[in-house]
This record gives C-alpha cells, structure tokens and sequence, in this order.
C-alpha cells in the first residue's frame, strides 16, 4: 500500500506533459493491441463463419491484418467455394486498402490511399436454361432473401440521398481471372489476364476538372481496363468519369478478339455455326447526363472482321476475309451515324438450291421466326418518332465469290460469280442523294462441279434514286457463255448449245417503282452452234447476230430494234439410215419433261398454271388459258394496261449475209444431200402493226448454181399470220435427186433441169397458192428396182406433161385453212402435184383432150354394128387426138379393134342373108330400106324368101303360114287379112334365116382388124400423124368382143 501511495504521490509530481504522454502512450498501445491484433484475429476466426452463414456457401480466408499505425488493412486468399465444394465460385490472393487517415481529417473527406485487389477470380455459369434459369449463384440469392425480413427490406429502401464525397487515390486489380461457362449452350469463356486501375477516383468531380488536372499531370477519376483472352485477344478501356450528372469519357480498344467462343451464347440464333473469326474494334465515345436524358457521342470508330466463317455441320457455308467499318460517328442529339465506308474483302457465300428452296434461307433463319410461320398480329402503327439518319459514305465489296448448285430448275447444275466488284457513292437513310453505284462481276456454269474459268462478264453502272425509286444506268454484257444454260434446256428440248458467246451494251431507266421502264442498247450473239440430238451435229450455227439499236419501253408497251445483221447463217436438216431426222425430236415429249417438270413445279402452295396443268390447289397464277383455280389467285390479264396490252414489236430490217442450209437424206440408197448457199436479202419494216407487213427480198443458190429467191411480204407478228410470198427456182439439176427417183419413182433421171416459180398469200387463216412448175428436158434413165417405188407408169406421165420443146409446164393452185388442225404446207402440194399425176395417167387421153380444150373421150372411136368405115363423130374425134398428139411428141399410141360379139353377129348375119337374097333373086340391088319388116309381099325377092326357108328349115311355108295365121288369130278379135298374114309370115321367115346364119369368130377378127386399119389410116393421111408413132394391134389374136368400136392406149417412146 505505501509502494502504491509512494507511485501516485511520485506520478502527481511528475509534470503536466509527462503524464499526458504517458496516457497517451497506453492509449495508443491498447489501440494498437486491439486494431493489430485482437480485431484481425476475431475476424479471420468469425468472418468466414458469419459469411458462410449468409451465403449459404463455404467462404474461408487465411489470413486478415491490419496495419493501426498505417491504417492498412490485408486479406490474404480469400474464397467462396461452389455449391459442390469442389471449386471456387469467387477468390482473390490479396486485397488491400489503405486509408488516407491525415488526409481525411485535413479534407474532411472519406479518403483511401489506395485499394490493391491481387489474383481476382471469378467463376460464372448457367446451369439450366428455359424458364427456370439457373446459375452457379442462384442459390446464394436465394438463401439471402430467405434471412431477410420484408420490414428490414423496407427499412433499408429508404430515400436515397445525395451521392456522399469520397476520393480514392489508386484502385489496382491485377493478375485478374474471369470464367464464363453456359452448360446450355456449351460456351466456355476464359478471360486469363484482366487488370482495373481507377486513379484518383473523387465522387464530386467533374470532368472538366479532371481535364483540367489531366493537363497537370493527375487527372482525377481516370480508369483503365485491359482484358485478355486465352485466344490471345485484348479489350482495352480507358478514360475519365464523373458521377453527378453522370458523365463517361474515353476510348475502347478491341483486338484479335476471337469470335467462335463468344457464338454458342447466341444461344442457336440461327442454324449456322461461327467456325472463325476475329473482331478488332476502336472507339471513342462520351456520355452524358442530361435533364433531357442520357447523351451519347461516338467518334474515330473503326470496326473490322477478319476471317469470318458461317459453317453448317460438314463445311464452311459463308466466309469473309475482312468486314470493316471506318470513321463511324453517332451522336443521340442529332440521330444521326455517319460510316465514312463500309468495305468487304472476299465475302464466300455457298448455297444449294433445291424443291426446298435456297438451303441458306434456313441455315439463316432466326430460329423464333423459322418454328412461327403464323401471320403476325395486326399491332396498332406505333406513334411516330423522329428518325435517325444514318449516312454511309461508301459501300465496297471486292473480291466477291458466289457459288451455287442447283437442282431444281436445272438437274444439276453448279454456277459461280466471282469475282464480284461494287462500289457505291454516299447513302443517306434519307435518301436525300442519289447513290452513284458500280457493279462488275463475271460468271460461269458447269453441269458436273464449280467452274474455275470465267465464262462471261456483267458490268453495270448507274445512279439510284432511292427517294423516288428510279435508277438511271449502263449494263454491259460480255461474251456470257450461252452454253451454261443447257443443263436449262436439256429437260425439255432434244438440243446441245454448242458454243454462242453473248454481248450486250445497254442504258436502263427504271422509275415510278418499276412501273415505267426504258431500255435500249445493241446486243450481239456471237459464233453461235446449236448441235442435234440425233448425231450431235450443227442444225443451227452463226457467226454472229447484231441486234443494232434495241429499244424497250414497259410504259408504251412497245420494243423497236433498228435492225438484226445475221452473218454466215446455217440450218441443217438430216434424215438418218433409220429414218429419224435431226429435227423430228427437238422438243422431249411425255415422260422426261413432265417428270422434271413434277418435280420442279407440283409443289403445293404458289404455283403458276400452265394450259396443261389446269387447276392448282393453293395460291397461284393464273395464265389466261387456265381459268379460275383455288385459292388467293392474282389474273395476270388485269394486273395492269401494260400486262393486258400485246406487246408492239417493231424492226426495221433484218439482214442475211451469206448465209446456208444443208439437207441431207442417208435412208436412200445412194444418200442424197443439197445446199443451198449464198443466202443474201433482207427482212424490213417488220411490225406486229396490223396495217403493214415486212418486204422481205431474198437471194441465193442450191448447190452453188441454181439461183433461188423469196420476195414478197410477210409478217408473222400478228396472232393471225399474213404473207404474201413469191417463192423461185431457175435450173436446178434433177440428177441431183436420182435417190428420191430412184427410190420413190422406180426410175433414175438422166437429164432434168427444174424451175418454180412459187406465189403463196395467206390472209385471214386462208392460203390461196399458186404453184408454177417447169421442168426441162427430163430423161428417165434405168429403172431402180426399189421396193418403194410407185406403181403409177412414170414414163407415160412424163410423156404426157412434156411438150415439144421437152418442157414440162405445170400450174397448180392450192388452197387450205390453216386454223385446220390436218392443215400443212407440204401435203396440199404434195396432194397437188400428187393428184395431177395420178389423173394424167389414169386418165390420160381425158388430160390430151384438155391440152386442146375438147371433153371429148378420146380413148375410143365407135363403129356402127358390122361396120368398119368411119362415120362424122369417129373423124372428128381422131382430128382432135391428133392435134393433142401434136403437143406430147413423146407418146405413142396402140390402135385395137374390137367387135360386139352380138350386134356385129347379127348385123354381118343380116348381110349374108341380104346377099343371098340378091344374087337368088337376080335383082341389081335391094332396097334402100330393105328388112324384116319391109320385104314385098310377092315378086322375085318374096319367092326367093320362100325358097331359102323351105331349103334351110323342114317346115314347109304353108305350115309356117298356118301356124301365124292361127298365132295372129288367137291375138285378135277381128277377123285377120290375107295381106296382115303375108307380112307376118315374111318377118317370120326373115329372122329365122337371119337367126340361122353362124358366123365364124375369124370373120368377127377381120372386121375389128378392118377398124383398126380404118383409124390409123385416117390419122396417118388425113390428121397427119407420123405413122412410126402408131402400132396397129393384132386383132384377130386378141379379139377384145365387148364392143363395136376401136379402143386406143397411150406409151411413152
């Protein structure tokens, strides 16, 4: 107790001061024994219990100090783990801050000196996807607010007020980890590298200020962000902020940032797959807090893809080498952006077209807008708001590659177009300017695999007015391969498309939304060669077609062409040993067109109906042959003045230089073949105007000698055809056609020249033709012993139609209807000049007596029974055969008499019996009028009648008499007369000597004989007929017994 008492009395007498220092000392001391050591260890013991508590998860740290003399506290490896425990959630290996104690006093500011945050790592995933979305958090949100209370959460949302003052002199993150897994869509983002660092943070700060300090050398409230990616890629973000009003300023900086791994959060946007790329991207921006709103500027933007690739599952679809955005500005106070060019390198597009469609579409499609095919909703029109602009001050692509394989249209067939060029001048969203553009690809096809070579360019250059939809511009076409198209045609016509290279330099004008557009240029088709299908030869060829002065006008419905130059024109047609000709098959019939046609075109839905197809289910377009068919339907006859009016076509000349045509027929034996060459005219004036046809003058030569020419009028542009066409031949060889002669006519011609002279008109679906046929000097050679060959006597219808001179000269008149479905060309010339052969030798003296005007049948010269001398009729007759004779020196004529075996019997019977009569009854003569009927009741020729009939019969002429006068008796009424019974009984007795007389056939031979002799005598002396040209038959051998006459047939010599 006095040791106590001796220590306060000493302690009472020290000074003032000591014991103040001295208290101050223990003070200290038990503030820095409580702060340094007592206080970090209750935190490192109870924190990470209490945290683990409110989180619901396991949180431990290692160590926590505090520094009482520098007022710096340390946290070494702290750690959330995961739900599972088996990973962290989040970790840092250090965190310090330290407060700037004399400062805040001094300031009278919340002050740190600095906050350092070491090795910071973060783990963020998403577990489950839909409508339960899960994180690796949501349990640690949830187990928060199942702790909290409703009153503590309304206690702690109490009116904000302002924004405190603090200043933070450093905040550091380093050596900064951040990773990203979505287990929905499998994106796994890693960030290895991130650093923070925010100088000089003070809340009241403005960023003029901190402009101001920046031009001292310590800005305030300057921040840095740098993050790296494990693909190498780097985000750069620096600048200055303030916090009230809100206000950011600096600069974002992208580079090499790897696009694949940021795609699967896309979350299958689209079908495709991003399998490369990388984004580089700058900017500087500004935003402000305004009463009006937040105000945003961006400037000195530039944004660049490098090596984007859209692939499907087996390969790359899409690519491009560079996607760049230069200078971009945007600023949300005047809505504008301005993109001073927007630039593609070596875009790569592939697509399939199929019955599908484009196979791309779908790989494309959002996947909302692919699974709801739905109509949207009518929404009422949003209110309208101020539109921002956006002006782009050029828009390139180079290099440009697209590649195609269809298969629909075409049954394989691959296109590409590259390269592809375009270049645009400025384009403003408010289409204030017209946009000056220039395109230039080339193309190229091939039916088995992409085409490496061009095979034709397209360049086209112009100016668009987007305000009023009207683009004014050039299009050139160059030498654009016409064979790429055959897989086109292939289906439907039995052609191959050879070689022809298309040209075309033409000026467009397209305004009112495509309503009215003009077109004009020249076109050429150059070395054109069309093969067959029958043995792939040329049936077409050129070597060039100029379309000069083209005009094209959609408003007036009307095309004018100054004139068409065909050059070296070439047409073949071919008939083969089977008979088969190169043109008989041009379009496919049945099966292979209709079969790729189902499968390009019966598709439900859209449609267009052809005259075939009829009706349609779904929507459609209906020609004007199909009619009404299901479903919304747009009648493409209504749709416009311009659809419903036919198309007024004009050209003014068409022009042939030296062209030809080449016919061949390889089923004779021997083949035929002919030319004809040298083809030169022209076609002009020709119009689908009703009022008016085309002169058309044509000149050229068969077989390089024989002129041929067509002249006359024409124009085959209105629905019904007119013409009016002289067609001519002047001496062709006939030799040249011995294989259809031979073949067809069972002779050979030794010597023949051909000429027509052809007039066809046809107007109003009638043809009225006029055929002149001459053909000089024809000699039949040998007879061909085809099996083919016409039974009609050839020889005999040459000499019939072949004059003096050796001519033959035939006119043949023709006339048809062509709405006739049977109607052709050939066949009513053909049955023609058929008809007139075939009557001139089946009735050949019928045609002689034409050639004099007569109707006489002049076949035939009649005799009177028993007769042989010619009567008036008979002379005249044969004069007339003569003079016919006279006109076709090349018949000759067979002369054959001929008997009524009954009537010239009975009259040469008569005769006999007349003579035996007079030479009985020793009278100088007989009766003019002597017969049966008038032989004199008595004198010497009644007795010498008695006599012959009691010599020639058994009867005795008492009993002939009795027996008449009882038939007499019998039959009349009246007593019969002496004189009635003499006459009877004389006619009795007249006919049965008649009657018993026979006479011989020799005797019927001689007087046909006697005729025959009569006719040839008759034109020999008196019709002047050369006798070497009439042949008397041997009657007697062949007596021909039907008739009393002389029967004539012609032969040619």
């Amino acid at each position: 107790m006095s040791k106590l008492n001796t220590w306060r009395k000493g302690y009472h007498q020290q000074p003032r001061w000591l014991r103040a220092s001295e208290w101050c000392l223990l003070a200290y001391s038990l503030y820095a024994l409580l702060l340094g050591l007592i206080t970090p260890y209750v935190l490192t013991a109870k924190l990470p219990a209490a945290l683990s508590q409110t989180l619901g998860r396991e949180v431990t740290v290692d160590t926590i100090s505090i520094n009482p003399f520098l007022l710096r506290v340390r946290v070494v490896n702290f750690r959330i783990a995961e739900a599972e425990q088996q990973s962290d959630f989040i970790r840092f290996s250090q965190l310090e801050a330290d407060a700037a104690f004399w400062r805040t006093l001094l300031t009278f500011t919340p002050t740190l000196e600095h906050f350092y945050l070491n090795g910071p790592y973060a783990r963020l995933a998403r577990e489950q996807g839909g409508e339960t979305t899960e994180f690796n958090f949501s349990d640690i949100i949830r187990h928060i607010q199942s702790q909290s209370s409703p009153e503590e959460t309304n206690e702690e949302s109490g009116d904000e007020s302002g924004i405190p003052h603090l200043r933070l002199g450093l905040l550091n993150v380093t050596d900064g980890k951040i990773e990203v897994f979505d287990w929905v869509s499998g994106a796994e983002l890693v960030y290895p590298d991130l650093a923070l660092e925010l100088a000089n943070l003070d809340t009241h700060a403005t960023i003029s200020d901190n402009a101001r300090s920046e031009e001292q050398g310590s800005p305030d409230n300057l921040y840095q962000v740098n993050v790296t990616t494990t693909e190498g890629g780097t985000v750069y973000v620096d600048g200055l902020f303030q916090l009230a009003p809100l206000a950011l300023t600096g600069k974002v900086v992208i580079k090499k940032l790897a696009l694949p791994p940021l795609w699967p959060l896309s979350d299958d946007i689209i079908k495709a797959r991003l399998t490369d790329g990388t984004l580089d991207f700058s900017v500087g921006y500004e935003v402000r807090e305004t009463e009006q709103g937040f105000r945003f500027r961006a400037n000195d933007g530039q944004l660049a893809v490098h090596s984007l690739a859209l692939s499907d599952t087996t390969r790359q679809r899409i690519a491009l080498d560079t996607f760049s955005l230069t200078d971009m500005r945007l600023d949300t106070d005047s809505q504008r952006v301005d993109i001073a060019g927007l630039k593609l390198e070596a875009p790569y597009i592939n697509g399939v077209y199929d019955n599908d469609g484009l196979d791309l579409v779908s790989l494309l499609m959002p996947a909302g807008i692919a699974q709801n095919n739905a109509e949207p909703e009518d929404n009422p029109q949003p209110e309208e708001t101020t539109a921002w602009q956006v002006v782009l001050g050029e828009l390139a692509i180079s290099e440009g590659d697209v590649q195609l394989h269809d298969k629909a249209v075409a049954q394989s067939m691959y296109w590409r177009v590259h390269p592809i060029t375009l270049t645009t001048s400025e384009i403003d969203s408010h289409f204030s300017t017209p946009v000056d553009y220039e395109v230039a690809l080339t193309i190229s096809g091939n039916s088995q695999a992409i085409p490496e070579n061009a095979q034709g360019e397209l360049v086209t250059r112009g100016s668009a007015d987007l305000a009023t939809q009207a683009v004014v511009g050039e299009l050139t076409l160059s030498d654009i391969a016409l064979s790429q198209v055959q897989s086109y045609l292939t289906p439907f016509v039995n052609l191959s498309l050879s070689e022809g290279a298309l040209s075309a330099t033409t000026r467009y004008e397209v305004a009112e939304s495509g309503k009215t557009l003009l077109v004009s240029g020249d076109a050429t088709v150059d070395n054109l060669t069309i093969l067959d299908g029958l043995h792939y030869e040329p049936l077409v060829k050129w070597q060039s077609l100029d379309v000069a002065d083209l005009r094209f006008s959609l408003d007036d419905n009307t095309l004018a062409i100054a004139s068409v130059n065909i050059t070296e024109p070439y047409a073949k047609i071919l008939i083969d040993e089977q008979k088969r000709t190169n043109i008989g098959a041009i379009i496919r019939s049945g099966e292979s067109s209709s079969d790729d046609a189902s499968e390009t075109g019966d598709a439900k839905g859209g449609s267009v109906n052809s005259p075939e197809n009829g009706e349609a289910e779904g929507d459609s377009v209906d020609t004007p042959e199909t009619g009404d068919a299901e479903g919304d339907s747009v009648n493409t006859p209504e749709t416009s003045d311009a659809e419903g009016s036919t198309l007024a076509i004009s050209i003014a000349a068409i022009n042939l230089n030296n062209g030809s045509a080449y016919f061949a027929d390889e089923s004779l034996t021997p083949q035929f073949a002919s030319s004809i060459e040298s083809l030169n005219g022209s076609i002009e004036q020709l119009t689908s105007n009703a009022g008016s046809a085309a002169k058309v003058a044509i000149n050229g030569k068969i077989d390089s000698y024989a002129p041929v020419s067509l002249k006359g009028e024409i124009n085959p542009l209105l629905e019904e055809l007119f013409l009016d066409l002289d067609f001519a031949v002047e001496g062709a060889e006939l030799t040249s056609v011995n294989p259809y002669s031979g073949t067809y006519m069972g002779y050979y011609i030794d010597k023949g020249l051909l000429s027509l002279d052809v007039h066809y008109k046809v107007q109003n679906s009638e043809l009225d033709g006029d055929n002149h046929v001459v053909i000089d000097q024809l000699t039949l050679g040998r007879k061909s012993d085809s099996e083919q060959a016409l039974s009609l006597p050839l020889g005999l219808a040459v000499a019939l139609l072949q004059d003096n001179d050796g001519v033959i000269d035939l006119g043949l008149e023709v006339s048809g209807d062509l709405d006739n479905p049977d109607f052709s060309f050939g066949s009513i010339i053909l049955n023609a000049l058929g008809n007139l052969i075939t009557k001139a030798v089946t009735a050949p003296f019928t045609f002689l007596a034409s050639l004099v005007g007569s109707e006489d049948e002049l076949n035939r010269v009649d005799f009177a029974a028993g007769q042989d001398s010619l009567n008036e009729q008979a002379t005249q007759r044969l004069t007339t055969l003569a003079e016919a004779l006279n006109k076709r020196p090349g018949l000759r004529v067979s002369i054959e008499g001929t008997v009524d075996a009954v009537s010239d019997a009975r009259e040469l019977a008569v005769a006999q019996l007349h003579q035996q009569l007079l030479e009985r009854s020793a009278q100088d003569a007989l009766p003019d009028d002597f017969s049966a009927s008038n032989v004199p009741l008595e004198g010497p020729l009644a007795s010498t009648l008695e006599t012959l009939f009691s010599e020639t019969f058994s009867d005795s002429v008492q009993d002939e008499q009795q027996r008449i006068r009882a038939q007499l008796q019998n039959n009349n009424e009246e007593p019969v007369t002496e004189q009635q019974v003499t006459r009877a009984l004389h006619i009795a007795m007249y006919n049965l000597l008649r009657d018993s007389i026979t006479i011989p056939e020799s005797e019927l031979a001689a007087l046909a004989q006697e005729r025959g002799k009569r006719v040839k005598a008759y034109l020999v002396n008196q019709a002047q007929v050369e006798a070497g040209r009439l042949f008397l038959l041997n009657s007697r051998e062949h007596l021909q017994s039907q008739s009393s006459s002389v029967e004539l047939s012609l032969q040619a010599d």
